[in-house]
């Protein structure tokens, strides 16, 4: 991927273009990973992560019941999507 990162970068006829780059299959990393290098690279402390299944577990619904009971439950509903 870098190779191709510094490819586009020399060529005048990626100039104005979107690309599109993946590492493939087998050279991938989660979302932590990534949050973790990113962290570690610009010097700041690291985003707190929840898992996918522990927002909907838990984060989920119980921001859910707090946001019913402020009546913005609709507005949270729609954010999901």
């Amino acid at each position: 991927m870098v190779g191709a990162l510094f490819a586009l970068i020399a060529s005048d006829r990626s100039i104005g273009g979107c690309f599109h780059l993946t590492s493939g299959p087998g050279a991938t990393c989660t979302a932590g990973e990534l949050l973790k290098l990113l962290a570690e690279f610009t010097g700041v402390k690291q985003p707190p992560y929840v898992s996918k299944r522990a927002y909907e577990r838990v984060v989920r619904p119980v921001l859910g019941n707090a946001l019913f009971w402020n009546k913005r439950i609709n507005v949270a509903r729609r954010a999901e999507v």
